[in-house]
């Protein structure tokens, strides 16, 4: 798979999980960049610039332009609903161009015009609230910052 649809396709998935359970799959930062939003993590992985890429590259193989599976990760740490989103995003999308559709999010579209610009900036951040605004769930706003409140908290209590 090209690299930029596989980015394409688990931000759509981290953003559809979000709608609907108030929480992303993969907990990675997103920027809005020329070419639509990108999972950061995701994104330094593939071009090999994160402390955990040797554990990436165990398992999927990068080149220039495609990642291929080439040790089966396995999917123990995903539960049959997240699995489920991501199965349904890439039927959907089998044929379609991820890209064009990534820049119909307003989330991404709050930026284009910036990023448009060659004297501006190549990313900006696009936080959980641009996305629960671009998906139209602004009441969900308060129930993310409430996991996270209570996430820190487990953490601070446990030291984890």
């Amino acid at each position: 798979m090209h690299n930029l649809r596989l980015m394409k396709l688990l931000y759509m998935a981290d953003r559809q999980c979000l709608g609907r359970e108030a929480r992303t799959i993969t907990g990675d930062k997103v920027y809005a960049m020329r070419r639509g939003p990108i999972l950061s993590t995701v994104h330094n992985l593939i071009r090999g610039k994160h402390y955990q890429t040797p554990l990436w590259q165990h398992y999927i193989k990068t080149d220039k332009h495609d990642v291929v599976i080439h040790v089966n990760p396995d999917t123990g740490e995903l539960c049959r609903f997240e699995k489920k989103i991501i199965e349904n995003i890439y039927q959907e999308t089998i044929e379609k161009d991820v890209v064009q559709i990534t820049h119909t999010f307003p989330e991404w579209k709050k930026y284009e015009n910036f990023l448009k610009d060659p004297s501006m900036k190549d990313s900006y951040r696009i936080t959980t609230e641009d996305m629960l605004q671009g998906l139209g769930k602004p009441e969900l706003i308060t129930k993310v910052e409430e996991k996270i409140a209570d996430m820190k908290s487990y953490n601070k209590l446990f030291r984890t």
